[in-house]
């Protein structure tokens, strides 16, 4: 039999992407596909396990199909077969790319097992960073610190390491991987701090900045004058004046300890030049309840349980720099507070969705989810904690998996759960990946015009959106989307136009591919408002029947219901109290 015969590998990966786009058809090979073995491995059996990668390379060489998968096979998987981790025909593991995975395939591999997204839709910035902290799966060897092949140090160059030794050297101190893996944008981050000889802060919008001068006054030394007040959670900038000046910083603990146990939770994030950083509750004192030094512009945290009351942060120069009113910021400082100092594990809510707080409510879960990342159990439950409790612990499907429990949602945020859900309902009409569950909503439309729903935002998984008009039985389509331009990973938006007060419509909202998590709906009125929320039947006029229909739904609707007119999950006496207020025609 005639083997292929290659000309070029840039002719072979043009010609196969295109063999890749068409439809599989049957043939006297096409047994063989898939079959067993890795596609970039010779193997003495006819086929691969990859179907698409298999199928490509045998439309043009049968032998790979009919006798065996040889080097010849190989190398025309490797020109081709870009949905393999490790084939030649993908980007550096350290690179953006718009095809899934990438050139390393142990690297890849591990990649993906913590972002499916890298390897079902494509390998993006993300991908890239985590790479860089696969320490072990993704080596990459490559000149050292100071070889002028390694790269600037103010680029993410793909190597390890950079051009300037001493930059090079400092940074890789702070973050190994820098030098292990790849010169990434993180090290390109921390090169800017640690790499200049007089670090300084730029202000940014939102960020607060030291009231006192820095000629020389001593307005907000707690020992002489009065500590400034900041806000929690804002990021505050100050320098130091000559002389061993001493910044203070007023912060009002006590309206965080919402169960009155005299503590609360903070967090507590500092850079500078060369300063301490003490959290003190006496204005004046010598004994820090926390206390944190940091010297390069190096950021550094704590997280600690302190006595909830008026409390100051004392910052002060080590090694007095002498500044002058010419100099920038030299510090940053920003503190946050929660109230919860109880076990992590005791911690209310659910272990499948993200929340404020460290911890969830299943113990059990918990301690499985924070021995594979502590992290869960010091600040946040957040949405990476989530994701792992579903894949330790399991649990049930979401209580609008089903469309026939459709949770109601109004205008404004709603927060949902996409984890352990089902797949009910048509087939995707706006992506061309099979959904990996869904949930639902109904919505009462309270305006006439066009709405626009949404799950672009903090839904922190790739997610399609559907909008129907109609029952579960059979919906009509009204709007779709899969990938909104704008949306950040996959998120979507859709505007549904004619809508009138009263119209129900129905929502899905699903997962592509492997991709599944947590987010919120979003649903904003873009024409005028209807004039009575409380028409429930939608016939111009609020009277008995609406009344009559209120009281249907009295008492607590977890799942939201049509005479919920508050919002408040219950149909109670304040729903009665909106109903008489609109009582009347519309």
């Amino acid at each position: 039999m005639t083997r292929w015969c290659s000309s070029s590998a840039a002719l072979v990966a043009f010609a196969f992407a295109f063999v890749l786009t068409l439809p599989f058809q049957s043939s006297a090979w096409g047994q063989d596909c898939p079959g067993v073995g890795n596609c970039l491995v010779p193997n003495p059996e006819p086929g691969c396990e990859d179907e698409a990668c298999c199928f490509a390379v045998c439309l043009t060489d049968a032998v790979c199909c009919d006798e065996e998968w040889d080097s010849t096979c190989v190398f025309v998987a490797n020109a081709v077969c870009s949905s393999l981790c490790g084939s030649d025909a993908n980007n550096s593991c350290f690179a953006q790319g718009t095809t899934p995975g990438c050139d390393n395939e142990t690297c890849c591999t591990a990649v993906c097992n913590l972002d499916p997204f890298c390897c079902n839709n494509r390998w993006d910035q993300n991908c890239v960073i985590y790479a860089g902290f696969q320490t072990e799966a993704c080596a990459n060897s490559g000149p050292s610190c100071g070889d002028p092949e390694a790269g600037d140090c103010s680029e993410s160059n793909g190597t390890p390491s950079c051009s300037d030794a001493a930059c090079c050297s400092v940074v890789c101190e702070s973050r190994p991987e820098c030098c292990a893996t790849v010169w990434d944008a993180i090290c390109v981050s921390l090169a800017a701090t640690l790499c200049v000889p007089d670090c300084a802060f730029d202000l940014e919008f939102g960020d607060a900045v030291e009231i006192e001068s820095c000629d020389g006054g001593d307005t907000n030394d707690p020992c002489i004058g009065t500590a400034e007040p900041i806000g929690l959670g804002v990021r505050t900038l100050g320098r130091f004046g000559s002389g061993g000046d001493r910044d203070g910083f007023l912060v009002d603990l006590a309206p965080f300890d919402l169960d009155g146990d005299g503590q609360v939770q903070i967090r507590l994030t500092v850079a500078a030049e060369n300063a301490s950083f003490d959290l003190l509750a006496d204005p004046c004192g010598t004994s820090p309840v926390v206390s944190l030094q940091s010297a390069a512009c190096v950021q550094i945290e704590e997280v600690a349980c302190v006595p909830a009351v008026e409390s100051v942060i004392s910052v002060t120069a080590i090694d007095d720099p002498g500044g002058d009113c010419d100099d920038l910021y030299a510090y940053a400082l920003k503190i946050e507070a929660q109230d919860f100092c109880g076990p992590p594990c005791d911690n209310e809510g659910s272990c499948l969705m993200p929340k404020t707080g460290p911890g969830c409510g299943d113990s059990e879960c918990c301690t499985s989810v924070c021995d594979e990342d502590p992290t869960c159990c010091i600040w946040e439950w957040d949405a990476g904690c989530a994701l792992l409790a579903a894949e330790l612990c399991g649990g049930p499907p979401p209580l609008n998996d089903a469309c026939a429990n459709a949770i109601a949602v109004f205008e404004g945020r709603t927060s949902f759960r996409q984890v352990l859900s089902t797949v009910e309902g048509p087939e995707l009409d706006c992506s061309a990946t099979p959904s990996t569950g869904d949930v639902w909503f109904t919505h009462q439309v309270a305006c006439t015009g066009s709405i626009v729903i949404r799950t672009c935002g903090d839904t922190d998984f790739d997610s399609v959106l559907e909008v129907f008009r109609g029952g579960c039985v059979a919906p009509t389509l009204l709007a779709c989307n899969d990938d909104f331009e704008l949306c950040f990973r996959g998120n979507s938006e859709v505007e549904v136009v004619g809508v009138d007060c009263g119209d129900q419509l129905l929502i899905r909202v699903s997962g592509t591919a492997d991709s599944v998590g947590n987010g919120e709906l979003d649903i904003v009125c873009l024409s005028p408002e209807c004039p009575c929320p409380a028409d429930l039947n939608a016939d111009g006029k609020v009277d008995g029947a609406d009344f009559g229909l209120l009281l249907l739904d009295w008492g607590p609707c977890p799942t939201g219901c049509l005479g919920d007119l508050t919002g408040d999950l219950a149909v109670t006496g304040a729903d009665i109290g909106q109903l008489l207020l609109e009582w009347g025609d519309c």
